[in-house]
């Protein structure tokens, strides 16, 4: 009786990558043969166990019989997943604030060589210099069905490329008599919602003030008793600033006035009473200037009228008047000191 035997290439474990068996593995073969009965043709069956992912064992059992005795061989493969997915972010870019849309988008590219649908997650953080300028980080992690882990990043640099603007009107200002700036210009920022306005002011030379701009600003050139030009500034909280200017008059309108005035009066010439003057003032000119003029009209030796006139004037030379008139007589005939 003779005793078979298998020959050939007798190996126990191969390993194959997922990717090389997607075209194909080299399936083990068996050829055996006896002493007494020569060639034989070995039985083959496949046993399969399963894995996560791509990733499975294959035992090829190969069985030889002369019909006197048999013998059984092994051949296992082993069909692994080492290779992680490859993943491609949108490339880095730069982007201003204003139309920048946040938000992680979807990758360019995503492929693994076993799983057709990795596993992805996405996260995002956030350094700020400034509520306008910052830095996106982006990070995306694949992974696939046999835990291989593959990731790729995007940075976007965002920065803050305009200066707040003003939403209040610049227009050049008139001020009565007084100069006391109150006003507040409002602004606004895209990329922030802290803008710091402040302004400076410098007085310039009354002579030097443009009377279209007076006018524009609906006052009269003559009235201005003060002129400052003002420089109106805008930060925003990334250090971009703009500048406006406009210039404040400070104009009087008014006329001086009298109290006291004067009535008309008459006397006779023995009891005369000379007239008081009445009292100026001026709501902006703190000393305004009177002059009187006067005119006499004699109609006898010792009859006469005074005609009086007060003229008041400002700094700007806005003027106003009051009259009064003295009359004396002398309604009395002489008389003899003896008889």
């Amino acid at each position: 009786v003779g005793r078979s035997h298998v020959r050939n290439h007798k190996w126990s474990l191969i390993t194959f990558k997922c990717e090389i068996c997607s075209d194909g593995c080299v399936v083990p073969s068996a050829i055996a043969s006896s002493t007494c009965a020569g060639p034989i043709t070995p039985t083959e069956s496949i046993h399969e166990q399963t894995y996560d992912g791509a990733e499975k064992r294959l035992i090829y059992i190969f069985n030889a019989d002369d019909d006197c005795e048999d013998v059984t061989e092994y051949r296992t493969i082993y069909i692994v997943d080492t290779t992680p997915p490859t993943l491609e972010a949108p490339p880095d870019a730069t982007a201003d604030c204003e139309t920048y849309v946040p938000g992680i988008p979807h990758l360019v590219g995503l492929d693994d060589n076993c799983d057709n649908d990795p596993a992805v997650s996405a996260s995002e953080w956030i350094e700020y210099d400034c509520p306008g300028n910052y830095t996106v980080y982006r990070l995306w992690i694949a992974e696939d069905a046999n835990g291989n882990t593959n990731s790729t990043t995007q940075t976007i640099e965002v920065s803050d490329n305009s200066a707040p603007t003003f939403t209040g009107s610049i227009n050049n200002r008139l001020y009565d008599c007084t100069y006391d700036n109150v006003e507040d210009l409002p602004a606004n920022d895209t990329c922030g919602s802290d803008v710091t306005v402040y302004y400076t002011e410098q007085e310039i030379a009354i002579a030097s003030i443009n009377e279209a701009d007076v006018i524009a600003a609906g006052g009269v050139a003559s009235e201005v008793i003060a002129a400052y030009v003002r420089t109106w500034v805008a930060i925003d909280e990334c250090g971009l600033s703009s500048e406006e200017c406009d210039t404040a008059y400070v104009v009087d309108t008014d006329h001086p006035y009298f109290t006291d005035e004067p009535s008309d009066v008459e006397y006779p010439c023995d009891a005369v009473v000379p007239i008081v003057p009445p009292t100026v003032h001026d709501p902006c000119d703190p000393d305004p200037e009177m002059n009187v003029t006067e005119f006499k009209n004699s109609t006898c030796l010792h009859g006469y009228e005074i005609y009086y006139t007060w003229t008041a004037s400002d700094w700007v030379n806005h003027y106003n008047s009051t009259s009064a008139t003295l009359v004396v007589y002398d309604d009395e005939p002489p008389t003899f000191d003896s008889e």
